[in-house]
Parts: C-alpha cells; sequence; structure tokens
C-alpha cells in the first residue's frame, strides 16, 4: 500500500527568538547571583513574584506576592529616603512595561539602602524586561549589587576634582556651575545673593610674612566662611585671595545685610605680632541686578570694588548706576 507523509512548516522565529532571548538573560543572572544581595523573578503582566534566592539578611522582608507592594515596602523601608522618589519612579510597574513596549529591555539605578544596623549603603538595581516565550507576559528579573566600596571611591575621587586643594571649597568650575544650575531653577519669587570677597591687603601679607602664612589666612578664611553659611548656601574659590559666597533663598532684603555683616566679622582674624586681617564684600541680589551668574558677578565685582574704595573691611550692596572708575589694590 502506499505509504504517504504530511509535511508542515511553521515559522517560529518569533518564539524562537523569545526562548533564547529568555536563556540568555536566566544564565547571566545565574553567573551574577553569586556576589548579589537578593535577586528576584517577577511577572509584571499578572503583578505576581515568581522566585526569589539568594537574599542576604538585610534584603528580608515580609512576604508579598505582588510586585507593586514589594517595591512600596522596600521604598519605605529600605531606600534611603532622598533617593526614594528616583526609586519608585524605576522601579514602577506602569513605566517599566511601557518601556519594554518602547524596545527598552532594562533599567539600571544606582541608590542607597539601608542596612540592618542602620547604616547606609549603595546598591545598584538591575532590571531586565524579557517576554515569556510561552505565555508572553513580561517578566522583570530584578538582581541587586553592593557597590557601596566602588561607588565610595568614585565619589571620593569626584569630590577631589570639585575641590580648591588648598581651602576644601568649590573650585572655580564647580561653584560656577552650580550657582548656574540654582539660577536656572529658581521659582519666581525667590531672592538669592552672589557675594565676592577680597582679602584686604593680601599682597603685601605674602611679602612680608610669605606665602606659608598667606596659606594659613586662606584656610583660616575659608573655614571661618565654612562656619557661617548654611548647608544650600555655595562656596568657593576663584583663585588667589579671591572667594566667592552664593546665599541661596534670602527671605528679604533686610537679611542679606545681615548676612554680609555676619561674614564680614566672621572672617576677620588676628594674628599675633603679625597682622589683623580683614576682607572687603561686593554683592548683587537676584533677580533685581539680574538673573544670569555673569550679570550677578560683574555687579557684585562693581560693588566689591566701591567697598575698597571707601577703605575696606565693609561690604557694599550693588546699586543701579554704579561705575568702575579705576583699580584698586587687592
Amino acid at each position: 500500500a502506499p505509504q504517504r507523509a504530511v509535511i508542515s512548516y511553521e515559522d517560529v522565529t518569533e518564539l524562537r527568538e523569545k526562548e533564547l532571548a529568555y536563556q540568555k538573560w536566566s544564565q547571566y543572572f545565574e553567573v551574577e547571583q553569586k556576589d548579589c544581595i537578593g535577586y528576584y523573578e517577577y511577572n509584571l503582566t499578572k503583578d505576581t513574584l515568581d522566585s526569589r534566592e539568594n537574599t542576604r539578611p538585610q534584603e528580608h522582608f515580609e512576604e508579598l506576592g505582588h510586585f507593586t507592594e514589594a517595591v512600596r515596602y522596600v521604598a519605605d523601608h529600605l531606600v534611603f529616603e532622598p533617593d526614594r522618589s528616583s526609586y519608585l519612579r524605576v522601579f514602577d510597574r506602569e513605566r517599566l512595561l511601557l518601556r519594554y513596549y518602547a524596545g527598552e529591555k532594562e533599567a539600571r539605578l544606582e541608590h542607597r539602602r539601608r542596612r540592618r544596623d542602620g547604616s547606609l549603603c549603595w546598591v545598584l538595581g538591575v532590571i531586565q524586561l524579557i517576554a515569556d516565550p510561552y505565555t508572553s507576559d513580561i517578566k522583570a528579573f530584578i538582581l541587586l549589587k553592593d557597590i557601596d566600596r566602588q561607588k565610595q571611591k568614585k565619589l571620593a575621587q569626584k569630590e577631589l576634582m570639585e575641590r580648591d586643594t588648598l581651602t576644601g571649597l568649590f573650585n572655580r568650575r564647580t561653584l560656577l556651575k552650580r550657582i548656574s544650575a540654582v539660577l536656572e531653577q529658581s521659582e519666581q519669587g525667590r531672592r538669592h545673593a552672589l557675594i565676592m570677597l577680597d582679602i584686604d591687603w593680601f599682597k603685601q601679607l605674602n611679602d612680608n610674612y610669605g606665602h606659608q602664612f598667606g596659606d594659613q589666612v586662606l584656610r583660616d578664611i575659608s573655614n571661618a566662611l565654612k562656619e557661617n553659611l548654611r548647608r544650600d548656601d555655595l562656596c568657593g574659590r576663584l583663585g588667589g585671595d579671591e572667594f566667592i559666597i552664593f546665599l541661596d533663598d534670602i527671605a528679604e532684603s533686610h537679611a542679606i545685610e545681615r548676612r554680609l555683616a555676619s561674614i564680614c566679622g566672621a572672617v576677620a582674624q588676628t594674628y599675633e605680632n603679625k597682622a589683623d586681617i580683614s576682607c572687603s564684600l561686593g554683592a548683587a541680589c537676584y533677580p533685581d541686578d539680574g538673573v544670569r551668574f555673569e550679570d550677578l558677578y560683574r555687579r557684585a565685582d562693581l560693588a566689591l570694588y566701591q567697598a575698597k574704595e571707601l577703605g575696606r573691611n565693609r561690604y557694599v550692596i550693588y546699586q543701579p548706576g554704579m561705575e568702575r572708575c579705576g583699580q584698586g589694590e587687592a
């Protein structure tokens, strides 16, 4: 009797690609689990937990079967508060699903978490978004790695790059960048003050007592400025004996004068058998005297020159019409 065979072909390219992608990332996370804090698999489509492995004690939390519940719990109990909003944004279930359908298959976030003893630790959260090859549900593979040592080293290097080596204040580049950022993001109705400060007769101090003494004066004045400023204020050294101070969010114009008088008094130094040190300050106010750094800097410089012309060891706030007609000695 005749023998017959029916052969059919089906395009399984899409299914095979999903299988390969799933296997690839499964193998990757299998390797990476060895030194991780936690490894989780969630079904984002169904908002359920598939598995959790290799979690260290600080990552243990009550069994929560839903991805959204777990994210909220971690945010409230483990994530350092300043990083909480970014954590919730990156780990948001709906955002992750939108990210996947937009063609993005990975999300990463460096953030700080609290250990069991309350200390902070930098953690890298890696989320891989993969479609289950058999159900088409979107899976989230979440890997948490302790990167505290590497992150602290990186932050220390960045800090060194941003600071003046002699005084520990911000260097010129960093200071200008940070002040400009505050001005660009400043809300309507807020007031700020940009202050230029020069040490009176600093050249003569170096000539009479040597550069080592001059460096000590720079350090002492820098320390006095740090103690006199608030957390959100900015202060840096432009070079030589020139400093810039940025007072953030001054409530009223009279408060600027009080702050200037306080700074002027705080930086005054007396060195026995050597010299009495004083400084001259010039200030310009945002937004009255300008909204850009360049405008505030130029007008604060005019006010500083006026302070020197009036005898030094004083502060002057910029007034419209000030003209610089000569050069004073630094």
